[in-house]
């Protein structure tokens, strides 16, 4: 590749922080290209009402077509592909997927988290229907005078469900973890008003605009509004780290 080959970047992730890049960069009128999975965790999103310019909320999907387009409007291309490879180098770096191999100056990683959610039948279309939701920080005012229960593994999870007590004095934490809770992090939970549930749940049944979550372990079930799922989340990114070595 010659020099008129390299690019002057590259977007790795066509979510909303990647289209952002792209727009500005198309703007710019920066030689570029985005490469992207299709799987932005925006999709899954029914409405996100804390989003700027949409006083009614915006559909996940319907908002990555519209930023798309905008990016497309001024010339972005945006290829289909998952990053393999990303390798330094003197000039910049060497981008590779499975089919095509890409040089630029830099690199933009809009790549996202990865939820590590658990494995609960159901759990998806309670996603799609708003009653499971995944970030207390967006969504967390939905909930408002609901009851609310908090499914998580570890300590974050727990802080999360005496976080969303601004919003609900209802709040229950379903511990799905392998271990205990500590005995100081219950007693946190108690004084906060936080009611507890340590065991797995089994499955999620949607009923009209309630969730039903059946604990075996505890021999009852739980039967609540709306249910905020929090599981410790990891940066998304390439299947290999810089220069080659397995990720």
């Amino acid at each position: 590749m010659g020099d008129q080959d390299l690019l002057d970047c590259v977007i790795i992730g066509a979510g909303p922080a990647g289209l952002t890049a792209a727009i500005y960069l198309a703007r710019f009128r920066r030689r570029f290209v985005v490469i992207e999975s299709g799987g932005s965790r925006a999709a899954w999103i029914p409405r996100s009402r804390n989003h700027p310019g949409f006083p009614e909320g915006v559909n996940g999907k319907a908002l990555l077509s519209r930023m798309r387009k905008q990016a497309e409007k001024y010339g972005t291309d945006i290829r289909t592909g998952r990053v393999e490879r990303l390798v330094p180098l003197k000039s910049g770096f060497r981008i590779e997927t499975g089919d095509e191999t890409f040089r630029a100056r830099k690199v933009i990683l809009a790549t996202g988290v990865i939820d590590n959610a658990p494995e609960i039948p159901g759990l998806e279309r309670g996603v799609e229907k708003g009653l499971v939701r995944i970030c207390p920080i967006c969504d967390g005012y939905e909930v408002t005078g609901c009851s609310v229960g908090v499914i998580g593994r570890d300590d974050h999870c727990a802080r999360e469900a005496i976080f969303i007590r601004t919003w609900s004095s209802d709040v229950t934490f379903i511990h799905v973890g392998a271990e205990p809770l500590p005995k100081a992090l219950a007693a946190d939970l108690h004084k906060a008003g936080v009611d507890i549930i340590e065991s797995a749940v089994p499955a999620v049944e949607i009923q009209k605009r309630r969730i039903t979550a059946f604990d075996f372990g505890g021999g009852r079930e739980a039967q609540l509004r709306r249910r905020l799922l929090r599981a410790r989340r990891h940066a998304a990114r390439p299947t290999r780290r810089p220069g080659g070595r397995q990720a």
